[in-house]
């Protein structure tokens, strides 16, 4: 009989554990992948704003990608130390600028949060 109580005891156990791990299973949220098909267009050309790159390993961006990279700033430049401010890593090259390698990877970073919806960071007052 104590035999008996043991096993059912057990069974009892492996039975609780399996309904805890399924339940937990369940409940797991995962974040919403961000996979581009294709880059975006600029003005009527589908380059997404980046034209090529200099000897030095920098970017060579549109005036609309320096845009969106400063509005991108002005929302999540405080997730950064330092904090991002317009403009950081970009200067003038002729009719469009150059980005930094560093500030181009930011730039990257910042637009992958956008379109995964991630919430800026409210200013400190």
């Amino acid at each position: 009989m104590k035999t008996q109580s043991v096993k059912s005891l057990v069974s009892s156990f492996f039975a609780f554990a399996l309904v805890y791990w399924a339940l937990c299973v369940g409940c797991t949220v995962t974040p919403q992948v961000v996979r581009d098909g294709q880059y975006s267009w600029d003005g009527n050309v589908q380059n997404s704003g980046f034209i090529g790159h200099d000897a030095q390993g920098n970017r060579i961006i549109t005036p609309h990608a320096r845009k969106r990279y400063n509005g991108l700033v002005g929302i999540y430049g405080n997730k950064f130390f330092p904090n991002l401010v317009p403009d950081a890593g970009i200067e003038p090259v002729g009719e469009n600028f150059k980005i930094d390698a560093q500030h181009l990877e930011d730039f990257m970073k910042m637009n992958r949060w956008f379109k995964q919806g991630v919430k800026p960071i409210p200013p400190v007052p």
